[in-house]
């Protein structure tokens, strides 16, 4: 059974936040409700993102750690 007074207090605290406040406690409330990857589905998309790497960037192409992170921000 839920606790009302709990519920209460988060709805009170809720209301006395700003709209960007809000906006950053509805994010961080989907992110603790979204089903997380299964370490097969990790490994999965992983296996998937070195497919697409291989494939623009040749087997044998080298990258530095700062060229990994430009490729991210990509």
């Amino acid at each position: 059974m839920a606790d009302i007074a709990l519920d209460r207090q988060l709805i009170n605290k809720i209301g006395e936040l700003d709209d960007s406040q809000k906006q950053r406690v509805l994010a961080f409330i989907n992110d603790l409700t979204e089903p997380r990857l299964s370490l097969g589905e990790w490994l999965d998309r992983a296996e998937a993102l070195q497919a697409q790497f291989v494939a623009k960037h040749g087997p044998d192409h080298f990258i530095h750690a700062v060229d990994l992170l430009n490729e991210a921000r990509e």
